[in-house]
């Protein structure tokens, strides 16, 4: 008896909600919803829809498009290398990519202690450097289309 019961609560809540719904404010000021509209008022149906809306964050904000502006300026105002300066930059890049090529693989990386010792890396102190040398590969070597 209880499956019954609880189908024709379901369906009476559906089909409330797909009902129509009115608005009326009483002789006291007091805003009142139903579902039916009290004789002798002037009551509002409102327009009600189900369904999902979109989630704010897919829209663009003003600080987002402001954001993108100065980001955009910024990277046009960058002082371009000299040629020079191009050739001194590209073995330190090709270093980074090599160790962040190394330090993804998931092999054991050892490092030279203070006291000549290797030791090897712990996962914190791997994932540590690999996000340090990706920085530092995005702001000098892409950047500047090394």
């Amino acid at each position: 008896m209880r499956v019954p019961l609880i189908v024709l609560l379901s369906a009476s809540v559906f089909l409330m909600g797909a009902g129509k719904i009115y608005k009326w404010t009483d002789k006291d000021g007091r805003v009142h919803y139903s579902g039916q509209a009290p004789a002798n008022s002037n009551a509002a149906r409102l327009n009600i829809r189900s369904g999902t809306s979109s989630p704010a964050a897919t829209a663009p904000t003003a600080d987002a498009d402001k954001a993108t502006a100065e980001a955009d300026k910024k990277a046009s105002t960058k002082p371009k290398l000299t040629p020079e300066q191009t050739a001194q930059m590209r073995p330190y890049c090709d270093n980074l990519r090599a160790r962040i090529q190394q330090m993804s693989s998931g092999l054991r990386l050892l490092e030279n202690g203070s006291d000549g010792q290797q030791r090897e890396l712990s996962r914190d102190e791997v994932s540590t450097k690999l996000r340090e040398d990706q920085q530092n590969l995005d702001t000098y070597c892409t950047a500047n289309g090394l």
